[in-house]
């Protein structure tokens, strides 16, 4: 099998951008020895799709394995790749064009989960005024971005006197783009990794929380940029994985995570970040298409936990791609 590992040029120093290299090294490390054959596809700022489309037919893969977060100077055309990719008529990885677009605007993916009736905190969009907006605390982060992008200390807001100001200054300093401003729920944050078995059913993977360890009280408990992205700083190391195990909340993750597959036609593999209130209730946070299948990464260590080969889970995600250009072209 010829597979082409298709992601953008990282921008130096770029943590978060140098990532599609480490899933683009991580994937040919377990698949190359399976005997595919693998090249990276690294698509520069300056070039564009026509080029990156001639270089693709000249190696003619099997599958092009998606892991392109964004477009060249215009993160919100990110869903256009699958669509691209399938007109050219190559197998692809993960989810495609509608299911990306739905989910990478935040504000979409948040109308469409409480039309299927389910639960997503409040919310209202910046867009350089404050109109009417959920009870505080409430969290911004950038309606478009995902990685934890924009997200930091100050995205919590608690003071009314704070609220108005803070959002300007994010939507100046973010080139005016639009905020997505929603209820700030306190209490322990999940995540569910899910993938497409062969015979196209859905296998939801063990279920892990994010443990706030040591955390200073006046701290918000979030996932920041810096806890991702900057080894050795505090948030790092004092942001912990664990795997949930009370039976009647894996219960309840694994249906919310099934249905967030329903309704947005997911492909492949997805993720799903949950919230959950004092009074107990799962709120639905986000919806990731193709999420980052870095070893560190929470969708990889999910499979470490449940024991699966990270090689035959990557197989399956390829099987996936396969499955739906077969069915498509009968």
């Amino acid at each position: 099998m010829k597979l082409a590992l298709l992601y953008l040029e990282p921008l130096p120093g770029q943590a978060d951008d140098e990532d599609a290299r480490t899933q683009a090294n991580w994937i040919r490390r377990h698949l190359e020895p399976a005997g595919a054959a693998v090249r990276d596809f690294v698509w520069p700022a300056a070039l564009g799709w026509e080029g990156v489309r001639a270089e693709l037919a000249a190696f003619g893969p099997d599958v092009v394995f998606n892991l392109v977060e964004g477009w060249p100077g215009d993160d919100r055309q990110q869903a256009a790749i699958p669509g691209l990719l399938e007109l050219s008529g190559w197998a692809y990885t993960g989810s495609d064009l509608p299911a990306i677009a739905a989910t990478t605007d935040k504000n979409t993916a948040k109308a469409l989960l409480r039309a299927a009736g389910l639960p997503t905190p409040d919310w209202f969009l910046y867009r350089g005024e404050v109109g009417q907006h959920p009870a505080l605390p409430v969290i911004c982060k950038p309606a478009w971005q995902d990685a934890s992008l924009g997200i930091d200390d100050d995205s919590v807001i608690r003071d009314p006197a704070r609220l108005a100001g803070e959002l300007h200054r994010r939507w100046l300093a973010g080139g005016k783009q639009t905020w997505l401003v929603e209820t700030f729920v306190e209490g322990r944050e999940f995540n569910v990794a899910l993938r497409e078995l062969e015979d196209g059913t859905v296998e939801v993977l063990p279920p892990a929380e994010l443990v706030f360890g040591d955390w200073p009280e006046d701290k918000p408990k979030i996932l920041t940029y810096r806890a991702k992205w900057e080894p050795g700083c505090f948030e790092d190391e004092h942001t912990l994985r664990r795997f949930v195990e009370e039976p009647a909340l894996v219960q309840s993750l694994t249906r919310l995570a099934r249905e967030c597959w329903r309704v947005f036609s997911l492909n492949g593999y997805a993720r799903v970040d949950f919230r959950q209130d004092a009074g107990g209730v799962l709120q639905i946070i986000e919806v990731n298409t193709n999420p980052c299948l870095s070893p560190d990464a929470g969708f990889m260590a999910a499979v470490e936990h449940a024991e699966l080969s990270p090689a035959g889970v990557l197989q399956t995600i390829i099987q996936a791609a396969v499955r739906r250009k077969e069915t498509s072209t009968c």
